[in-house]
């Protein structure tokens, strides 16, 4: 399966830059530990907790790792905020 492209037969739900999106506008708000940032995600976007989605999430969360959009201070996932 390929999780970086759109097509009429796979949902958006299984992008991982779409799911990377909501990661961080989720994290942008607070720091969040790895339980409450999944229970939020399914809250917020309505999408049943399962194992597809859970490994969904976690490679988005890894992609923003990758990127160093997102660090982990204190037990908390939290976003890198950008020095200017």
């Amino acid at each position: 399966m390929d999780y970086f492209k759109l097509n009429k037969y796979s949902s958006v739900d299984e992008n991982i830059l779409y799911i990377a999106k909501k990661v961080y506008n989720i994290l942008a708000e607070k720091d969040r530990k790895l339980n409450d940032l999944i229970d939020e995600y399914s809250i917020r976007y309505n999408i049943n907790v399962g194992i597809n989605f859970e490994s969904n999430l976690y490679l988005g969360i890894t992609f923003l790792f990758m990127t160093g959009k997102m660090s982990v201070r204190n037990g908390k996932l939290s976003i890198q905020k950008e020095v200017k």
